[in-house]
This record gives C-alpha cells, sequence and structure tokens, in this order.
C-alpha cells in the first residue's frame, strides 16, 4: 500500500455530497451509462461528482453533467487516488483488489459493480461487503432506478454514510507482519 493511502487512513467523511465514480484505469461503460442517469434523478441536487472514465467519454459525460445542472468533473485519470477516495462521501466503482484495499485503507463507504466475468471481482465485492462498509450490485442488477434510490436513501442519512465508513475501515498492518516475520 502507497504511503499517500496509509496517510489517508481513517480519514472522517466530510459530508459535502461528492461522490467518486472509477471504473479503473479502463473505465467501465456500465457506470458510465448508469450512473449519470441515477445522479440526475436524486432529490438532492447538491452532489458533487468526481467521475473517471474513458477518454473518449469525457466529453460526452461532461456535457450530460452540465446539461443536468450537476457538479462534475469527468477526467480519464486519476493522479491523486487516496486524495479522491478520502474526499468522497461515496464511491462507485468496480471491486478490483486494489480498489477494495484502497477503500478499506481510508474507510470509505461504496457501491461496487464486480466486472461479471472476473469471479475474483465478485469475491473482492463479497468481503468488502461483509465489513457493511456498502454493496456489491451484479452488472445486470445494477440499474438507474435501484441506484437513485440507493442514493437518495444514503445521502438522506449521514450518519449511516458514517457507520458504513467506519465499518468499511480496516487497519493495514501488512508492513509490520512482514517486518514481525523477517525479524522472528
Amino acid at each position: 500500500m502507497r504511503a499517500d493511502f496509509l496517510n489517508a487512513a481513517n480519514t472522517p467523511l466530510q459530508h459535502k455530497n461528492k461522490i467518486l465514480v472509477t471504473g479503473g484505469s479502463l473505465g467501465a461503460q456500465v457506470l458510465d451509462e448508469v450512473v449519470p442517469i441515477a445522479i440526475s434523478e436524486m432529490k438532492n441536487k447538491k452532489i458533487f461528482v468526481t467521475h473517471q472514465t474513458r477518454p473518449e467519454n469525457v466529453d460526452k459525460l461532461q456535457k450530460f453533467y452540465a446539461e443536468h445542472k450537476i457538479r462534475a468533473n469527468v477526467l480519464s485519470f486519476i493522479h491523486d487516488m487516496a486524495g479522491s477516495i478520502s474526499e468522497a462521501d461515496l464511491v462507485i466503482g468496480r471491486s478490483g483488489a486494489n480498489t477494495v484495499i484502497e477503500l478499506e485503507t481510508i474507510g470509505r463507504p461504496a457501491i461496487l459493480v464486480p466486472l461479471g466475468i472476473n469471479p475474483d471481482q465478485a469475491a473482492n465485492a463479497a468481503s468488502f461487503v461483509k465489513l457493511v462498509g456498502g454493496f456489491a450490485v451484479q452488472q445486470d442488477k445494477f440499474t438507474a432506478k435501484w441506484l437513485t434510490n440507493t442514493l437518495d436513501d444514503l445521502f438522506d442519512n449521514p450518519v449511516r454514510l458514517d457507520k458504513m465508513s467506519q465499518k468499511a475501515c480496516v487497519k493495514n498492518l501488512a508492513v509490520s507482519k512482514i517486518s514481525d516475520t523477517i525479524t522472528e
């Protein structure tokens, strides 16, 4: 785990209605299709979205968010992922191993949509859900209606987001365990 994530570990939520959407290094088309529609249908229009996507989708998503008067930063690459996660009140993304470990290190609630053809992502998402830090949704069940209802519920209940954040946080002891093993 990189130092910037360890330095952001257990950062409390700021409750600024920020959502981070990340589909990993290649983006995720399902997130690009579902998330903007869901956010546009939310009751709370004071949401700020940081949406990482494929380079070819940046302009289209920027236009959609602007037309729906949603404050958004759409980009193809996030240089400071630790900062972006720690500033978010909720993360929506895939469930690759790095993503889940980063969420657990910082302690962020998340809605995870595992890549259907990757059983490892499903297992990662299931492990995260056991912490009660978020939700895992199969891609075919990840609809705008479901997401709108879930987002409305979460952002209407900041105490629930706080509890999810606390439960999502897992102290990263990898370095100390390795060090202890070496010195034994």
